[in-house]
């Protein structure tokens, strides 16, 4: 009995001993190492903000009008003019985007709160764009919002599309509307706009 008690004395101070000497190849082991591994191991976000490459709004009223170039964009529900811009978003191909915050400066507010909807385009078009030769858009409603005061700034979440993007789909930018009826008409700072430009922002995961 005694006899196997040793043995497994033995048997195990040498396994504490090939222990011991293995943790110490790495160098003594301190709550200061251990937070710099810890630290290292954390992979941290990139932000980026980019402001979009062309826009325009189109107008019911004047179908053949074209409003690129403008210094606002107008949104209104009750005479239909909508909203357009185009982003190339600042984040690399694949990125893992945390979020994705598109904001336009309301130089002009309606004249009560209003709901403006962010819509996915769905064809081509660029800044000359028309009433008469708008894009295609998706019906659903990809972000919305809630208009402020003047010289407040509209936000609208669309992080996953912007994820959708930098995965490898279709960007053709976004459309905006006025979800209600009756007259509320809003003026945004378009690319051209003398105070604040339309901006995406953006946080990921490289």
């Amino acid at each position: 009995m005694t006899r196997a008690i040793v043995i497994v004395v033995v048997v195990a101070l040498l396994a504490a001993g090939a222990s011991i000497a293995y943790a110490s190849t790495l160098g003594p082991v301190t709550a200061q190492h251990l937070t710099r591994y810890a630290a290292a191991s954390t992979v941290p976000t990139s932000s980026c903000n980019a402001a979009d490459d062309y826009d325009t709004w189109i107008d019911a009223t004047n179908p053949t009008t074209k409003h690129g170039g403008t210094a606002t964009l107008r949104v209104n529900a009750q005479r239909p003019s909508y909203a357009l811009l185009f982003f190339t978003p600042c984040a690399p191909a694949n990125a893992a985007i945390v979020g994705a915050t598109l904001g336009l400066y309301l130089g002009t507010s309606p004249n009560k709160q209003r709901t403006h909807e962010v819509h996915d385009i769905t064809s081509g078009w660029s800044n000359a764009t028309t009433w008469s030769t708008q894009p295609s858009y998706s019906a659903t409603v990809a972000a919305s919002a809630l208009t402020g005061a003047d010289g407040s700034t509209t936000t609208w979440d669309l992080t996953a599309d912007v994820q959708a993007i930098v995965d490898g789909g279709t960007n053709d930018g976004w459309e905006i509307q006025d979800n209600g009826s009756g007259n509320g008409n809003a003026l945004y700072d378009s690319l051209e706009g003398a105070t604040q430009l339309p901006n995406l922002s953006i946080t990921y995961y490289p």
